[in-house]
């Protein structure tokens, strides 16, 4: 009797644990796409050369490189790129299919979404592969259309492994105008796009084509390793404080509807203080740095293009020093601006030399000379707000009023005393002589401010010079929320702006308010 017919005795079937193995899925894959039958056109006769897509060029365009060394110049010290240590031809077929690919184009079609993590071309559908040929197409015509990310990384690795097809600084000038337009819409496309760039320029040796990526530098150099490169930086300029600067004006809150005024001066004077900051050599006190790196990091680049590399460069928007000052520069130049447009609220603790200070003033003197000097009522304003003012002679009589202001509730109830509610005022009269004290001695908008206060509210700001707000607040019975919002409401109206954040006085107004709690009794 054969075996396998044979019957399973139940000793077979206690060790049998298939049926409690997980039942594997069945696979359904998408078609892929066969590369040769895809409906493409051609882009003329050969001997014609397409508009937008340059034709091989042998003068310029670059082989796989040996291991070389060179020096460079302002940021860049010296650079060494090393071949790949071990080979690997996993990349071959797509680096042989984008040579294919190269110059065939088709026409215009609906777009296709498209995801994948590191796109290939055998991931794509014959769809997807149609539309990306349409898109590049448009791509390389200067417009911009809808895209998924995936296409774009895609183009990116073509233009990489294609060295020997592509022109470095043709190849360079496709990578920079890809991440310029893209880059809104994709935040990831700075970090890899930046990067990839960079690389590519210092393999073959080209500058990084700074007219393209100067309006987005600025913006993108804090997601780029090396940002020193994406800049011709030879004298200070805006851009490279902005990039050093751990502040934006343009997140203050002022901005919004401030926005033309803070634009044109900030960066006009902002650069005027860098000139003289930095004054002649900017790379001179910083000293150089060396980093190695992988080319073409989380990008599908083959053998040919793949490297090692060491980088000896100066990191001016790393350095500390640099960071401070171009932190300090743009919110002195924000100081300014604030007092032209009669803004109370300053920056406190900005530390610059005096030469720096000078030059930024002497911009703002140009353009705001009265920044700082007290604003005066117009004549005609104050001969009319004249016939509004109380009687200000004498002293207050503060018991009479509380009297009239009594007899008034006390009419009230009399006539509708159903829907009025009555709280007795238990003021003691030592506290309304207190009061008219205080409203006599007051002489200035702090010490309004300081009187304008209730005592306990007077005893919870004291508390909060002395770093005791929380403590005083819970002393007082009143939530920390809530008495800062009624200190700042009444301070709005009296001073003018809050001065007191998260339970501490507001560095600008912090010696104003100590005097005035000093001189009214607090």
């Amino acid at each position: 009797m054969d075996k396998s017919s044979s019957a399973r005795s139940d000793t077979d079937d206690f060790w049998d644990i298939s049926d409690l193995l997980p039942q594997k899925s069945k696979r359904y894959d998408a078609p892929l796409t066969d590369v040769s039958t895809v409906l493409v056109e051609f882009g003329g006769k050969s001997e014609q050369k397409e508009e937008g897509i340059p034709e091989k060029e042998n003068d310029g365009a670059a082989e796989p490189l040996p291991c070389v060394e060179y020096d460079g110049e302002g940021a860049l010290c010296h650079v060494k790129i090393s071949p790949w240590p071990t080979n690997f031809s996993f990349y071959s077929r797509f680096k042989a299919t984008a040579e294919k690919l190269w110059r065939k184009k088709h026409a215009k079609c609906e777009s296709v979404a498209f995801f994948s993590y590191m796109p290939l071309y055998e991931q794509m559908t014959s769809d997807q592969l149609m539309y990306y040929l349409y898109w590049r197409d448009r791509v390389r015509h200067g417009e911009y259309i809808h895209a998924d990310y995936s296409y774009i990384l895609l183009y990116l690795y073509e233009i990489i492994n294609l060295p020997h097809v592509i022109s470095p600084k043709f190849g360079a000038a496709l990578i920079a105008r890809v991440w310029a337009a893209y880059r809104k819409t994709y935040m990831h496309l700075d970090k890899y796009a930046g990067e990839w760039l960079a690389d590519y320029c210092l393999i073959h040796r080209i500058p990084i084509p700074y007219d393209i990526v100067a309006p987005i530098f600025s913006d993108a150099a804090k997601s780029l390793t090396l940002a020193e490169l994406y800049t011709d930086i030879k004298t200070a300029s805006y851009d490279l404080i902005k990039a050093c600067s751990l502040y934006d004006y343009k997140k203050s809150k002022y901005y919004g509807a401030n926005r033309a005024v803070y634009d044109e001066h900030i960066k006009k004077a902002a650069e005027i203080g860098a000139r003289v900051y930095f004054g002649g050599d900017i790379y001179e006190t910083i000293r150089p740095i060396r980093v190695s790196r992988d080319s073409f990091s989380w990008a599908v680049a083959s053998y040919d293009v793949k490297f090692k590399m060491e980088i000896s460069y100066r990191p001016l928007t790393k350095n500390h020093a640099v960071r401070d000052a171009a932190t300090a520069i743009i919110k002195y130049c924000e100081n300014n601006v604030r007092a032209a447009l009669g803004i109370k609220s300053r920056f406190s603790k900005i530390v610059l030399p005096q030469d720096v200070e000078r030059a930024i003033n002497g911009y703002f003197d140009a353009v705001y000379p009265d920044r700082y000097v007290k604003k005066k009522k117009r004549p005609e304003e104050e001969d009319y707000l004249k016939f509004y003012e109380p009687d200000a002679s004498g002293t207050a009589d503060i018991a009479r009023a509380m009297q009239i202001e009594h007899d008034a509730w006390q009419t009230a109830i009399d006539l509708d005393a159903d829907n009025i509610v009555f709280e007795e005022n238990d003021i003691s009269q030592s506290e309304i002589t207190a009061i008219q004290k205080e409203s006599a001695d007051a002489g200035d908008e702090f010490g309004a401010f300081v009187l304008a206060l209730t005592p306990e509210l007077r005893a919870i700001l004291k508390a909060a010079a002395g770093g005791n707000f929380t403590a005083e607040c819970a002393k007082q019975n009143v939530l920390p929320t809530e008495a800062e919002r009624i200190i700042n409401e009444t301070s709005y109206d009296t001073v003018g702006d809050a001065v007191i954040s998260n339970g501490k006085i507001t560095d600008d107004y912090f010696e104003q308010i100590i005097s005035a709690i000093n001189e009214n009794g607090g």
